[in-house]
């Protein structure tokens, strides 16, 4: 089909994609951030990603230990989880065997490992490697930001609209029909 454009919203564009039936399935990222990881008393600069609940069950990503997040733990105000990519795993944990329930300090919040990703997915982008993910809901707790990630106070205003929506096109439609159902829930938005 025709050509495809990749750029980020804020959250309450990717709540009316998902809500609106336009995709079989829906997930958002936030890009990755570089963020401060303590794992037994040593620290380093590790790329983390932060993704919605569904995520891994949508794209097809299997989990090599444990699970990966559910709707409880991708709320806010939820007690912080993660899913290490096997590299990770392997780098900065020596592939313990026992790493579920372990706890990693991100930003100096705790936050237990639930899980982690099979070999060798390291990211949705080949550029940027991720090491470890949490749920998209933990932006607002881990490292303090005062930052509008979610647009509250009823408007779509966010200064960090980087939000990005992956959507897994219904089996029985076209393209361009997905494109028209995108319209319908956010018109303008879309190419067509």
């Amino acid at each position: 089909d025709s050509g495809r454009v990749t750029t980020t919203f804020v959250y309450p564009v990717y709540q009316r994609v998902r809500d609106g039936g336009a995709f079989a399935s829906t997930s958002a990222h936030w890009r990755p951030s570089q963020m401060l990881v303590e794992v037994d008393g040593t620290a380093a600069n590790v790329s983390v990603g932060f993704i919605t609940h569904e995520f891994f069950g949508m794209a097809g990503i299997p989990i090599a230990l444990g699970r990966g997040f559910t709707a409880t733990e991708d709320r806010r105000g939820a007690s912080p989880v993660a899913v290490l990519t096997s590299h990770y795993w392997r780098a900065a944990l020596g592939a313990d065997p026992h790493v579920l329930g372990r706890i990693l300090m991100i930003e100096r919040k705790a936050v237990t490992v639930v899980g982690v990703l099979a070999p060798p997915f390291k990211g949705l982008s080949l550029a940027e490697q991720v090491d470890l993910y949490v749920p998209f809901h933990t932006l607002d707790q881990i490292g303090n930001r005062p930052t509008n990630f979610f647009a509250d106070e009823g408007t779509d205003y966010s200064p960090t609209g980087g939000t990005t929506i992956i959507g897994r096109i219904h089996e029985d439609i076209t393209t361009a029909a997905t494109i028209a159902r995108l319209n319908a829930v956010l018109p303008g938005t879309w190419i067509d």
